[in-house]
This record gives structure tokens, sequence and C-alpha cells, in this order.
């Protein structure tokens, strides 16, 4: 799995270092996203890119179809690699990988809050400037709700977990009530 992972952070790698203006290269990533939903949301083109039986060429032609819209020759010579090397199932995660890239040379950093419950705009705010401050960057946040959490927050961040839910209090409570010798 490591060297799957590795692989695909090369690919994004290799992409990404092609020169280019931060705004191309957003672009591209907003494309790469595109193509990524297009065949995830339509279950026979996913089946067809997964298809052993299916020849590269008739996989290349299909993406050429959809590049053509996008009009990125770059991409469109890096979508043929992949389908040559048959890892063309691994663009949603080559995608995700140039992304960070992207946030990463523009001086960010993405970040995923999960709450319990949705909270407004202005707590919102007040979480993304500590944020920003705590990591002297600038965040993307992304909020995600889970009422499992009970209360509290999980931030992940950086290949990072800082769980400060109830949920994760009151399991550390029970840990130590259990491990408690009478």
């Amino acid at each position: 799995m490591k060297n799957r992972h590795r692989s695909i952070s090369n690919y994004a790698k290799a992409l990404f270092s092609v020169k280019g203006s931060i705004e191309e290269k957003a672009a591209r990533a907003r494309n790469m996203e595109e193509i990524c939903q297009a065949i995830q949301s339509e279950g026979r083109a996913s089946r067809f890119f997964a298809n052993p039986l299916v020849l590269k060429q008739d996989k290349s032609a299909v993406l050429k179809q959809c590049n053509s819209l996008i009009q990125d020759p770059l991409l469109d010579k890096f979508l043929t690699f992949l389908v040559k090397k048959k890892k063309i199932d691994s663009l949603p995660l080559v995608t995700k990988e140039y992304k960070r890239l992207l946030l990463a040379e523009c001086g960010k950093e993405k970040a995923t809050v999960i709450v319990a419950a949705p909270i407004d705009s202005p707590t919102e705010k007040k979480i993304s400037d500590k944020l920003e401050s705590l990591f002297s960057k600038k965040m993307e946040i992304s909020l995600k709700i889970d009422p499992k959490i009970l209360g509290g927050f999980i931030l992940i961040t950086s290949g990072k977990i800082l769980d400060l839910s109830i949920k994760q209090s009151l399991n550390r409570l029970s840990d130590s009530l259990c491990a408690v010798k009478f």
C-alpha cells in the first residue's frame, strides 16, 4: 500500500512540477476533479475504466473526448499515461494529492473539522482564524457534521488528528474507570 501511495504522490508531483502559473494549475485541478466526478458519478464509466478487457486505446479515446471539452493538452497526455500504466483508477487520489500540492504552493493547508451539529458562519470564521494563527498558514476548511461525536470537535490536517470530541472524552473516562482496581 505504501508503494501505491508513493507512486500516486509521484504522479501528482510530476504533473504539478510542470511549469505554469498558479491559475493554470488551479484550472487543471478543477478539470481533474470534473473528470473524476464524471467517471465516478456514472457507474458504467467507472466499470469501463476498471475493466481489464477494455483496450487501452479505447480508454484513451474516451478520456480524450472528456478532455477535449476541457482543452488541456498536458492533462490529456497525463491521462493517456495513466491509462498506459493501468493506473487510471488512481486518478481521484492523484487529483487529491495534486490539490494538496496546489494549496501548499499558495501557502495554504486543508483542514477538516468534524462537529456534532451545524455551526453558524461567525463560529466557522472564529475556528478558521484560530487555526490560521495556530498553523501560521491560511487554512481551507471543510466542515463535516457527525452527531455521533456528541459535542466538541475533531480536527484533521496534515495527516494528524486532534480528537476533542465528547465521545472520545467519555471513552477515555470509561477506560480510566475500568482500569481502576477496587
